[in-house]
């Protein structure tokens, strides 16, 4: 697998982190696993980190497909979402402009530490 899923009860979140080449059925799968554990723990921060990864060449509308999958999916919704994201990458930018512009809490980062500050925000109290 090109991630890892990880639960951090003492940020109250769970984290996805990517490597190497990764397609969209791939983070769909990723968001299908995520939301299994966000159901079992009751978090609602998600960081994504995506600074060892690239995406694949793929079409378009599976990027509106995944956008929507982000924007649909409850669990999903309904959470704070921090991508971590190289400054000069922009292989995500349309994913992000698609399922914010449908509502989804996210936002970009440059650095982990950055992410973890923005969705220590939303007034949970960590562990």
């Amino acid at each position: 697998m090109p991630y890892t899923v990880n639960v951090e009860p003492r940020h109250r979140l769970v984290r996805v982190v990517y490597t190497g080449t990764i397609t969209l059925a791939e983070r769909q799968a990723a968001v299908q696993e995520v939301m299994h554990i966000l159901a079992s723990v009751q978090y609602r921060r998600v960081l994504i980190d995506l600074s060892a990864a690239s995406a694949a060449d793929e079409a378009l509308g599976l990027s509106n497909s995944f956008a929507t999958v982000l924007a649909t999916t409850p669990l999903i919704r309904d959470s704070r979402l921090a991508y971590v994201v190289n400054p000069h990458d922009h292989g995500n930018r349309l994913i992000e402009n698609l399922a914010s512009a449908r509502h989804v809490a996210l936002r970009r980062f440059p650095d982990g530490e950055s992410a973890l500050l923005w969705l220590a925000e939303d007034g949970e109290a960590a562990d």
